[in-house]
């Protein structure tokens, strides 16, 4: 016994609110004409009845999208700024580090924001480098002067003068 298909429901035609049925896809695929981006995508007749967007059109959004871009949501959430402070923060810095001075290269993720951690503010934008320096360094003051002292008073420069003699 051969099992047959249902025979499909004609949709062509069918407008569900983001675009309009154009033709048949595989099976149980239909080809909606999207009205946002102006591609064909292909759904379900299930998809096209409920009314669901589109999920490949560059347009679509979830329901849940809050209308703020996700670097723009992470750059809020973690340092209070958005994404025009941070913008405006690069061109303020030359693009350059807040503290060697190189340049910034053109991937973002490369800058990293400093910032207090007891207080949250931001101070500046510094390279991976530097920013790990600083962090290594107790990221306050007395440690970067420990530091500075002992790059300027080495105690192995002595020893390397008294053995030399």
């Amino acid at each position: 016994m051969i099992r047959e298909r249902k025979p499909r429901i004609d949709i062509i035609g069918m407008f569900n609110g983001h675009g309009t049925v154009t033709r048949t896809g595989s099976p149980n695929k239909w080809f909606l004409l999207c009205e946002k981006c102006g591609e064909e995508h292909e759904q379900t007749s299930r998809e096209i009845k409920k009314g669901c967007a589109p999920r490949k059109c560059v347009a679509f959004k979830p329901h849940n999208w809050s209308g703020i871009d996700r670097e723009d949501f992470v750059l809020r959430r973690l340092y209070n700024i958005t994404i025009d402070d941070f913008n405006g923060m690069i061109k303020f810095q030359n693009n350059k580090c807040g503290i060697c001075f190189k340049e910034f290269s053109a991937n973002r993720s490369s800058i990293n924001i400093d910032h207090d951690h007891e207080t949250g503010e931001v101070r500046g934008l510094l390279c991976s480098g530097c920013n790990t320096g600083l962090g290594q360094l107790g990221d306050n003051i007395e440690g970067i002067k420990k530091a500075l002292y002992y790059l300027e008073n080495s105690p192995f420069n002595e020893f390397k003068y008294s053995r030399a003699r």
